[in-house]
């Protein structure tokens, strides 16, 4: 129940950290020194990895993170299992992740992590909130057209 937030990032503003085999674009949070955007509410790490055929990374992070892949072009090894081109994953408890093209000449995976909100989550649609009272509240709200009650900035 906070203000909308939107912040647009263009392709200059990404910064990138090259290792032997690939490059990992920082699109939120940090990676070895290299800093991306930082959302307000809950600290998202979202990072593009580029690796070249066969060339591999090992990402570290918290154990209390919840982490998920996506494999956006090409095949690759996730934590030692094979995973499709355009499949994702959810990664299990531990503090690091090892990333592992397949046979393309480059392989593409959206790494995401984030603390757990460990809030009760009722979904309808577009909307989504704490419980089913609310979730109703908030239909009906926007019914009558009060669902929207400010103006959302936009940086």
């Amino acid at each position: 129940m906070v203000s909308p937030d939107y912040h647009a990032l263009r392709k200059d503003d990404i910064k990138s950290y090259e290792f032997d085999g690939g490059y990992l674009r920082v699109i939120s949070g940090s990676y070895k020194g290299v800093v991306g955007f930082t959302p307000q509410y809950n600290p998202l790490r979202y990072y593009e990895i580029h690796l070249k055929a066969g060339q591999s990374i090992e990402i570290e992070d918290e154990e209390d993170r919840s982490v998920m892949a996506f494999t956006l072009l090409g095949d690759a090894l996730v934590a030692g299992e094979e995973i499709a081109e355009k499949s994702a994953v959810k990664l299990g408890e531990g503090t690091s992740t090892h990333f592992q093209a397949k046979d393309a000449d480059e392989t593409i995976i959206l790494y995401l992590s984030a603390k757990p909100l460990d809030e009760p989550i009722a979904w309808g649609g577009p909307i989504v909130m704490n419980t089913q009272d609310e979730l109703q509240n908030a239909f009906e709200e926007l019914q009558i057209g009060k669902f929207i009650k400010e103006e959302m900035s936009i940086n």
